[in-house]
């Protein structure tokens, strides 16, 4: 998550970048969903803005 060459910052659908505290609490929260072996994923699909112009979309 703080890998600088993967990502520039985590993010959430109410956050487009998290605090440390935002973090922990967020860990927290996966945590339980593990312990609970609950899916707690979603898939996300980014594109790259010039490509996407290139091709008309």
């Amino acid at each position: 998550m703080d890998n600088p060459d993967k990502t520039s910052s985590l993010f959430t659908q109410q956050s487009n970048h998290l605090n440390d505290v935002e973090k922990k609490q967020l860990k927290k929260l996966f945590e339980k969903a593990q312990k609970n072996n609950s899916i707690m994923w979603q898939d996300v699909i980014t594109f790259h803005n010039p490509w996407l112009r290139e091709n008309g979309l």
